[in-house]
């Protein structure tokens, strides 16, 4: 029978190989060697997501278990390329933590489960269909290419959630804006300053914002309107976040000012007042001021082309747009500053931000909101892609069953939950209606952030339930 001690294996196995969104390419030929050492079928679509099949021991319809193999790569170190790095893990106490990247706990632990279970030729289950899809963290491009053709499974087991004993039955749904808003320079002559906001919380931008912290990206326009409207400040550059779907917890910007003095002071006050705001959501909040050269004249964005660009940016929303009407701790519509840039030697800002509903005509609504705002800026170029559905709520007899089988184990029930992030469930469900899904993980804390770290004792407990949940199917 498979055990904890092999799935972890598996997991060291994928932290070994540089894994994050587009450069999925030796997770995949692990896969492909993995299937042909066990002798399974195994096919990879044109997607590059890849179905891995098992015969099961059970007459009963095959069951699929599904993962997605990319992950968030971020490094407290920015020399580090994520798509070359090996995760260098250590445990520490009952956490698997990375050193000073991200984990892909989300969703290696998913991966090594499955894994673990296709290979053993002793486990009590229907027949299996191992789908481990691509680049679900940059867009869900996997799951939108995927080709249903060979999958027989009607019943789904997303392994990709971070809660053990919960068993989700719907999920958010999104969309990316990014607008491009020109910016004029001219010569300014002054003192260059940096502004700098650091130290936040960060994370998940659709689990985690419901905690209502700071985006760095935010904390800087705000103050880059607030001192532009005091005639203080003109943009040099301006940098910020990681990616679309992580909470920005630092960022930076190069202004030039004719008083420097006066300038430090007003962000000493800003964050002075941030400060006691923010207490219990970023603590650990530093806004800061410091002279770069003094006495220069330095290309800055005009007064006028500035002011359009805050302006655009001001139409566009940022963090928690609504909660549910029943439980205002639940957030269902919400917006993310994923990405911000303007080089010294830029003409255009260029901001993406990552919209999430978990109804999908709320989300329609806010975008066309948006869109509508954004198109009385006549020469400003914005973008909306990577629209990806939400998983609506339906009667299902696998959570049934599932839920059963958690009765049975610990005595208690299982919480059935919504989630305000995306899943590939709703594309799945898009693409073959009669699916019937849900989806279940370990406790992982702090995805999408250094300071990630995977339960153990949860994880073995998870993977122990899921053996007991095929047992029933």
């Amino acid at each position: 029978m498979a055990s904890f001690d092999r799935v972890l294996e598996i997991f060291y196995d994928l932290c070994s190989i540089p894994h994050p969104s587009g450069h999925t390419e030796g997770i995949r030929e692990y896969l492909h060697a993995f299937a042909k050492k066990n002798d399974l079928y195994c096919h990879e679509d044109k997607g590059h997501n890849i179905l891995i099949k098992k015969e099961g021991t059970l007459k009963s319809k095959p069951v699929i278990l599904q993962a997605h193999i990319d992950m968030v790569g971020v490094s407290d170190d920015p020399s580090i390329d994520m798509a070359k790095h090996k995760i260098e893990t250590y445990i520490d106490g009952d956490y698997l933590k990375a050193k000073g990247t991200t984990l892909g706990g989300d969703d290696g632990i998913g991966v090594a489960y499955i894994l673990a279970l296709l290979e053993d030729k002793d486990l009590i289950s229907p027949p299996i269909e191992g789908l481990f899809t691509v680049d679900e963290e940059t867009g869900m491009d996997g799951a939108v290419n995927l080709e249903m053709d060979y999958l027989e499974g009607e019943r789904l087991i997303n392994i990709d959630s971070e809660d053990e004993g919960e068993l989700l039955s719907s999920s958010a749904g999104g969309a990316h804006l990014t607008i491009y808003p020109e910016v004029t320079r001219k010569k300014m002559s002054g003192t260059l300053c940096k502004i700098e906001v650091s130290g936040l919380y960060g994370g998940h931008s659709g689990q985690e914002i419901k905690r209502r912290g700071l985006s760095a990206i935010k904390v800087l326009f705000d103050n880059l309107h607030r001192l532009e409207e005091m005639n203080l400040v003109g943009l040099v550059s301006i940098k910020g976040g990681e990616a679309l779907n992580i909470i920005p917890k630092c960022a930076v910007m190069e202004v030039v000012t004719p008083d420097s003095k006066k300038l430090i002071d007003e962000i000493k006050k800003a964050e002075r007042e941030l400060k006691n705001t923010y207490a219990s959501t970023d603590p650990n909040l530093k806004l800061e001021c410091s002279v770069v050269k003094e006495n220069g004249e330095f290309d800055s964005a005009t007064a006028r082309s500035l002011k359009t660009a805050l302006a655009s940016v001001h139409k566009i929303p940022c963090g928690v747009i609504k909660t549910s009407p029943q439980d205002d701790t639940f957030v269902v519509l919400s917006a993310n500053y994923g990405k911000v840039s303007l080089s010294s030697l830029d003409t255009t800002l260029t901001l993406q931000v990552s919209f999430r509903g978990n109804d999908d005509d709320e989300k329609a609504e806010i975008l066309e909101n948006v869109e509508t705002a954004l198109k009385k800026f006549k020469t400003l170029k914005y973008v909306i892609d990577a629209i990806y559905p939400g998983w609506k709520y339906q009667k299902s007899e696998l959570r049934e069953i599932m839920k059963g089988v958690y009765k049975d184990m610990y005595g208690k029930e299982m919480k059935e939950m919504a989630i305000h992030a995306g899943l590939e469930c709703g594309y799945f469900i898009e693409k073959r209606p009669s699916i019937d899904a849900t989806s279940i993980g370990p406790n992982v804390y702090d995805v999408h952030t250094t300071a990630e770290r995977l339960s153990l004792s949860s994880s073995k407990r998870v993977f122990e339930y899921i053996i007991k949940v095929l047992e029933k199917l």
